[in-house]
């Protein structure tokens, strides 16, 4: 998995139709803006998981950097067991 630090403006190009943008930031959340082809599915991931699993690179960097938002939950049914701190 590629990590990236990004600052409000700026964005991702994945390949050369699909660009994901920072453009708001508020404490510790961010907002984003995804171009993409319109037959591709683009959802926020909590929502991907009420009908899939977490996917396995996902589960992976969790166990290192948890999500601070609905953790216990998220990580409970994903299955994740946190790296030693």
């Amino acid at each position: 998995m590629l990590t990236l630090k990004v600052h409000s403006g700026d964005y991702i190009a994945i390949g050369d139709n699909i660009f994901v943008q920072v453009y708001r930031t508020r404490g510790e959340g961010f907002a984003v803006a995804v171009d993409a082809p319109k037959e591709l599915y683009v959802t926020r991931g909590d929502r991907y998981e009420q009908t899939a699993p977490t996917p396995e690179s996902i589960r992976q960097s969790w166990a290192v950097h948890p999500p601070k938002l609905r953790q216990p939950e998220r990580l409970a049914k994903a299955n994740v067991i946190l790296a030693e701190q």
